[in-house]
């Protein structure tokens, strides 16, 4: 296949974050972009802070479908937008930016990418669904959020820092009066056993089980039980501490890696106006993966 030719039409997409160096997003994307007979070019950006203000002026001026971001920048992007979903602006964060006659519109994706992976392992009536979410910080709020406005019957929370998972609480609360929202203290292993327990879906999003943290889980596996579901946003390993003691307790498993998909074929929905390439992005992706993990190996 010829290289793809960069001219004054290409589309640009940047990402912004910091570091970006460990992100295979950009060359996934851009594969998936000259697959498809796009002409869209997604760019990494390392920029943080205050930076992100004059490199997001500087990008108005060039040819840009948006501007996408990652840590640490989803919410200090905010500040520089025109108009933001009201989704978004409840999460508090924007991973995606339409540009659109001269306006940049903020999006947030990672609560809808995380539904749309719970939906495809499991046949889930949020009405009728309890969830308990580990970790208040920005995946966990995103994930309550779009859990709350689908009107799960309840979510409960916590975070080793109680004002976040409390804030978080108190902020869902004031637009979701119809969901049961509930905080538990991390402290109190009585009240965070029964509130594991009697939860359909249990959902670790704190980071305990990441390669830096490889022996942490935040549940006791004597928690967990037959017929739940527990998920873990960490895809890497694909298998964490905890969803190894949830499978061995009987729990359905899956990772976040279809939540990470998800994501960004949405973003791709949002920037080009066409429907994503399903198969072949989990494909690519898949790939790419095992390409890292043999890198790893040598």
């Amino acid at each position: 296949m010829d290289a793809m030719k960069i001219t004054t039409d290409t589309k640009l997409v940047p990402l912004l974050g910091m570091p970006l160096g460990h992100s295979y997003s950009v060359e996934l994307q851009n594969q998936i972009f000259e697959r498809e007979g796009l002409n869209y070019l997604r760019i990494p950006i390392e920029v943080q802070g205050d930076a992100v203000g004059e490199v997001v002026a500087g990008l108005r001026h060039m040819n840009i479908a948006g501007i996408t971001a990652t840590k640490p920048n989803k919410i200090e992007i905010m500040n520089y937008l025109d108009e933001i979903d009201p989704l978004a602006g409840i999460i508090g964060a924007v991973n995606v930016s339409v540009f659109r006659e001269g306006r940049l519109t903020g999006y947030n994706t990672d609560g809808e990418g995380f539904l749309q992976s719970l939906e495809e392992e499991v046949d889930c009536d949020l009405p009728q669904t309890d969830f308990f979410c580990f970790g208040a910080g920005g995946a966990g709020r995103a994930i309550c959020t779009i859990l709350a406005d689908r009107k799960a019957r309840s979510i409960r929370i916590t975070d080793c820092v109680p004002e976040v998972a409390e804030h978080l609480t108190h902020h869902l609360s004031s637009y979701y009066p119809d969901t049961l929202l509930e905080t538990v203290p991390f402290t109190d292993k009585a009240a965070l056993g029964a509130a594991v327990s009697q939860s359909d879906v249990v959902m670790n999003v704190s980071g305990a089980g990441m390669y830096s943290r490889l022996d942490e889980t935040p549940a006791d596996p004597a928690w967990l039980h037959p017929g739940q579901v527990a998920f873990d946003a960490t895809y890497n390993p694909e298998e964490t501490r905890f969803l190894r003691e949830a499978r061995e307790a009987g729990c359905r498993t899956f990772n976040g890696k279809r939540m990470l998909a998800y994501c960004g074929m949405l973003g791709y929905r949002l920037l080009t106006g066409k429907e994503p390439p399903k198969e072949e992005w989990l494909k690519r992706m898949d790939r790419m993966e095992e390409e890292r993990r043999q890198n790893r190996k040598e």
